[in-house]
């Protein structure tokens, strides 16, 4: 059930902005010895390439945005990337990573030869927790040779790729949220074909429509008989699906450890949750959340009695508490916050836009 909140405009006036989960998530299964989970699409629509095949014969555009809305279940792995598609490895073309708790990035990147000699990573001193739904973004810009990490549309860290550029495989390939033992509750995936600006990316957080260059957009409330989900970005036809993977060490040895070929890639039925909004803490009446714009003040409807409130930036950095629900926003800047209310029931959690 969508929620709103409401923008008094002087005492009689309201403008509904809605700011709710429109979508159900993902809730991916845990890594086992012998089975891994994992939602892909094939990289076909950024342009061809040949397997094992020349510089010349890859097609692919590489000036990236990949972005998700994603709560993690587990502080390590890796949450989106893209991967040679027979493996389940921590060495793929790159990936964002979570290192207990902090994230970072991995990339290979291309040698003038057309070969892949080095690999670079990093980890920013930024947590994701267990608890926390985020939106994370990855910006590949091949022109200047540089990967830039965003949380919640802040800039979290850079790096620089060595060689010519970012190191797309030229096996055959597919882009994924989970792997290497990642796994968590997914509610939408993003990628464009162009180099997002910062207020770009803030701006796709909460995405209304499928722009030219949004290639590959997948949202989770609809599946199909086959179990795959629509590509709803400008792209074309191209499936994503919920895979189990049957999987093997591929190596063993110093540096190999994590390194997994797939005997075989199974799409199956996933579970659904709530997305970012939470599971309703109670049924009736609606909990809500309500922006008087002449008091310059928000506040919670309906919720438990046992609740606690807090709201912070896109960062996740609390910038008020409040035990009533109640939040005086006028010192706040023109922006969007996170309100996240607190119950022994459940959480929810709205995006509030001041304007």
């Amino acid at each position: 059930m969508k929620k709103s909140i409401y923008c008094m405009l002087g005492l009689l006036l309201f403008l509904p902005i809605n700011l709710s989960a429109q979508h159900k998530a993902i809730q991916m299964d845990a890594f086992t010895t012998s089975k891994a989970y994992q939602i892909s699409f094939d990289d076909k629509l950024l342009g061809t390439h040949v397997h094992d095949g020349s510089m010349a014969q890859d097609k692919r555009v590489r000036n990236l945005t990949l972005s998700t809305w994603i709560k993690p279940s587990t502080l390590n792995g890796d949450l989106m990337g893209c991967v040679q598609a027979n493996y389940y490895t921590k060495t793929g073309s790159f990936a964002v990573r979570l290192t207990d708790g902090e994230l970072g990035v991995y990339s290979r990147y291309m040698g003038a030869d057309g070969s892949f000699p080095g690999d670079v990573s990093a980890i920013s001193n930024m947590q994701l927790s267990t608890e926390e739904w985020a939106f994370i973004t990855l910006v590949i810009n091949d022109t200047d040779k540089k990967l830039s990490l965003y949380k919640n549309g802040e800039l979290v860290l850079e790096k620089q790729l060595g060689g010519i550029g970012i190191g797309l495989l030229r096996d055959e390939s597919l882009f994924f949220v989970g792997c290497n033992k990642f796994w968590g509750a997914v509610e939408e995936i993003q990628l464009w074909k162009k180099i997002q600006t910062q207020e770009e990316i803030k701006a796709s957080m909460t995405l209304s429509d499928s722009p030219t260059d949004l290639v590959y957009r997948y949202t989770f409330n609809t599946i199909k008989a086959d179990f795959s989900f629509t590509n709803q970005g400008a792209g074309g036809v191209c499936a994503a699906f919920y895979n189990e993977l049957q999987i093997r060490e591929a190596w063993t040895g110093s540096g190999n450890d994590g390194i997994y070929s797939i005997s075989s890639r199974t799409a199956i039925n996933p579970t659904l949750v709530e997305g970012t909004v939470g599971v309703d803490v109670v049924a009736q009446p609606q909990i809500s959340l309500i922006y008087d714009k002449a008091l310059q003040q928000i506040q919670f409807v309906n919720a438990p009695n046992d609740s606690f409130y807090l709201l912070a930036d896109l960062s996740g950095q609390t910038l008020m508490t409040s035990p009533t629900g109640i939040f005086n926003v006028s010192a706040l800047s023109n922006a969007c916050y996170l309100v996240q209310l607190r119950s022994v029931k459940g959480n929810k959690t709205f995006k509030f836009i001041k304007h």
